[in-house]
């Protein structure tokens, strides 16, 4: 959600916190979300530790994925309902440390495009009133409902954090078109002011003396040591995500040959081997990470959705023995191809 927008790419993505959230958000509800992660090709481990990006659609997927596991329609409703704010990392603490609510939200707004590429927003101020809007910006995603609950619904429960709990907007607008009337209620309870449906943006209109709200956790030296920190990924996000997203790209495209060579991929991408090192590493990247990254997101997305035997599997990830796949999977995954297949199909074993 932001005005200072990264660069478009050809695969919007999002920032793996955010699945972080509503992974908490299952987990509260009783219900483990790694077996969903393995649909994407996502580890908890690459979750919980934060550092890497998502493509938005397989984000919106997994929104109606969890929805559905924990039988809750509402589910973007919720996910901010009972969460902690700092669990965003970086972002959350600087929201939590700002002086106030304008301040707060005027940051969520500058930086919001180092964790989600592909939306528009802007926060707007008229005489009494302020609005707080945002949509996605791309026509190759369907819309999410869920993603346009969950992304209104965090300015209403962020409020109610650091202002009141009992902090009422003023109306709410929703993009996606009215749901089924026994499921209005639940709008009315989370919102509790008059909600629109079918609008051309997600927005939480305000009363403006709002924005001068003191936050009570509030720390100037703080928020000023991670602003800088958030100008510096700013500033780095559109390179080093574009570079990781050409090179995987290229990967990808030469698997089949064998495991491609820095070499090739430097050439593939019109750089001298030697150039493309020294760009892999002033954006703290490096090739067989990225090799591995590619490998592993493509064997857990043909284990889980297509029959494909392991040796078609093992020659498609640019392997010349089964064995050397096998030995790479479970360090990769924990466990064997066929066990993650598995899983997949199987959700007591998934559970398990």
């Amino acid at each position: 959600m932001s005005t200072q927008r990264a660069p478009r790419t050809s695969t919007p993505t999002i920032h793996v916190s955010y699945v972080g959230a509503v992974a908490r958000c299952l987990r509260r509800s009783g219900h483990d979300p790694r077996p969903l992660y393995g649909r994407y090709g996502w580890t908890a481990q690459s979750v919980d530790q934060a550092q890497v990006r998502v493509p938005l659609a397989d984000f919106f997927s997994l929104l109606e994925a969890a929805s559905e596991l924990a039988h809750d329609p509402h589910f973007g409703l919720h996910i901010y309902e009972q969460f902690d704010f700092a669990d965003l990392g970086l972002l959350g603490f600087a929201l939590l440390s700002a002086e106030n609510v304008g301040s707060a939200l005027r940051t969520l707004m500058r930086y919001g495009a180092i964790f989600q590429d592909c939306d528009d927003g802007q926060l707007v101020v008229e005489g009494a009133h302020a609005y707080m809007w945002y949509r996605v910006n791309s026509r190759s995603l369907p819309q999410s409902r869920h993603d346009s609950d969950m992304s209104t619904a965090f300015t209403v429960f962020f409020l109610r954090k650091v202002v009141a709990p009992d902090w009422t907007p003023l109306s709410v607008q929703l993009q996606h078109p009215t749901p089924p009337r026994s499921l209005l209620v639940e709008y009315e309870r989370v919102f509790r002011c008059p909600v629109r449906f079918g609008g051309a943006t997600n927005q939480v209109s305000m009363p403006s003396e709002i924005l001068a709200a003191p936050i009570q956790s509030s720390d100037k030296r703080l928020f000023d040591i991670i602003e800088r920190n958030l100008l510096l990924l700013q500033e780095q996000s559109g390179r080093e995500g574009s570079l990781a997203r050409l090179v995987e790209s290229a990967i990808m495209q030469k698997l089949s040959l064998g495991p491609p060579c820095v070499d090739a991929i430097a050439a593939a991408l019109g750089r001298s081997p030697r150039a493309f090192q020294r760009e892999l590493a002033a954006h703290s990247l490096k090739f067989n990470e990225l090799l591995d990254k590619a490998r592993c997101g493509l064997a857990t997305r043909l284990l889980a959705t297509t029959d494909r035997s392991l040796p078609e599997i093992t020659y498609l990830l640019g392997y010349s023995e089964e064995s050397a796949f096998i030995r790479a999977f479970r360090r990769w995954m924990g466990r064997t191809p066929l066990d993650y297949r598995r899983s997949m199909r199987d959700p007591a074993a998934a559970a398990s």
